[in-house]
């Protein structure tokens, strides 16, 4: 389960069937998220996890994301002044916000102006390099996904909604996720 910082209250019930393995269901659950993913699952009384069941994430300081650019512009040799440095490398490190996805699409967008300018740093156009990031970033996240998380990409919605919140029986789960996991347009 990612994004496991945003539990909800609402969600307890499920979440704590599924750790505690009440269903008997082939199922180890794994959660991802920010540093604070351990509080927010205790708040919701899932406290005995194990240490390898959650995995949490933090973003790049700005001195960090700031040495990336400088890394990108030295090792490519990009002549450029202090101020222009800083004016670019700090866009990028605020727009990045430290996560290193979003790092690498910035400076891909810059990599991409940067060619366009002949490499002139002087050259480069905010604007462009934004919506070109914006681009990568989109393009990015679609191919992440694979059909078979396209296809079921609501699944998990589906089952909290349809596997009632007093009991996780088997046979009702197995149902809901073949009724839920079928591709668009197909029929039972």
């Amino acid at each position: 389960m990612d994004e496991i910082q945003n539990v909800k209250p609402k969600h307890e019930q499920f979440i704590n069937e599924l750790h505690e393995g009440n269903h008997v269901l082939p199922i180890v659950p794994l959660y991802t998220g920010l540093t604070n993913s351990r509080k927010a699952l205790a708040g919701i009384g899932v406290s005995r996890v194990q240490t390898d069941n959650v995995r949490t994430f933090s973003s790049l300081s700005v001195a960090e994301s700031k040495r990336n650019v400088k890394l990108l512009i030295v090792r490519c040799r990009i002549t450029h002044s202090r101020e222009r440095f800083d004016e670019i490398s700090n866009g990028i490190a605020e727009r990045s916000e430290g996560w290193p996805q979003h790092l690498r699409t910035e400076t891909a967008a810059l990599s991409w102006r940067l060619k366009q300018a002949d490499c002139e740093l002087s050259r480069t156009d905010f604007a462009e390099i934004d919506s070109k990031a914006q681009y990568y970033r989109v393009k990015s996240y679609r191919a992440r996904r694979s059909p078979e998380i396209d296809a079921a990409k609501n699944l998990v919605g589906a089952m909290m909604r349809d596997v009632p919140e007093q009991e996780l029986p088997r046979g009702k789960i197995t149902n809901a996720i073949s009724r839920n996991a079928r591709p668009v347009g197909t029929v039972e």
